[in-house]
């Protein structure tokens, strides 16, 4: 099913750029095209065409849109999307070996160190997201002591380009981004929790409203909202949800209204 890539992006609505074959790499949370498909001997693979330059085959790919590195279910996710039979007892010849990196925090001393800002925006002209860092939103542990990942926002032409870079222990990363609560550092005993939709809405809705709630929010948009543990944090406090004006923020939102209410 390698050679059937393409097909399987069609369906997910992943549009290739007219001309160029460009598409939006699934691992980056970018507006601009930053992938290419190829064709080798063994299938099609999408091609990073940014600073990280992976390759992913459709299970890859699939793995990334459903959150799993996990070879079964992303086999069983090409399978229902293309259509073909499923076959839920298949058990591959070859187990693929995934490694999955986990985020490292850093003391907040060694930030500008870890996530240097000149070397990003390098990074960031090189690909055309824009010669301005227009956004830079801190994530924090609990303690304040940490920092768990940085997300920068970059704007060019009317596109917007957002993605979080967090550090594996021997350098940044710019895919496969963890899922992460930001807010943590300002939640106060007694106030109700506000959960709204990005790290800029968030910044902005705690300068306002932040001696009034406890004002979190998530970094990858509406489609991981359901990728992070709210109940572990809200537990059974007043928690009010605040979408974007859109039908994905509707449902991000019923779905974190779910994990609160059954988790």
């Amino acid at each position: 099913m390698k050679h059937r890539l393409s097909d399987y992006l069609h369906i997910k609505n992943i549009e290739f750029k007219k001309g160029f074959y460009r598409c939006p790499n699934p691992a980056h949370n970018d507006q601009t095209p930053s992938c290419k498909l190829y064709n080798n001997q063994d299938g099609q693979v999408l091609t990073c065409m940014s600073v990280c330059g992976t390759s992913y085959d459709i299970y890859d790919v699939a793995g990334l849109l459903i959150n799993s590195d996990n070879f079964i279910e992303q086999k069983k996710e090409v399978e229902s999307t293309l259509g073909i039979i499923d076959t839920s007892d298949y058990k591959p010849t070859v187990a693929k070996n995934i490694t999955v990196e986990k985020p490292v925090s850093i003391p907040i001393e060694k930030i500008d160190e870890v996530y240097n800002d000149e070397q990003i925006l390098h990074y960031a002209i090189k690909q055309e997201y824009g010669d301005t860092i227009t956004g830079k939103y801190i994530c924090y542990d609990a303690s304040g002591e940490n920092v768990n990942g940085v997300e920068y926002r970059f704007e060019q032409s009317g596109r917007k380009t957002v993605f979080l870079i967090w550090y594996n222990g021997r350098t940044i990363k710019w895919t496969n981004p963890p899922r992460l609560i930001f807010g943590l550092i300002e939640i106060k005993e007694g106030l109700p929790f506000l959960i709204v939709e990005g790290p800029k809405t968030r910044e902005i809705a705690s300068a306002v409203l932040g001696d009034r709630f406890n004002v979190l929010t998530w970094n990858g948009g509406a489609n991981n909202a359901d990728k992070l543990d709210w109940k572990a944090v809200v537990g059974d406090a007043d928690a009010y949800l605040f979408p974007d004006d859109d039908e994905p923020g509707q449902k991000a939102m019923e779905k974190i209204k779910e994990m609160l209410t059954n988790g």
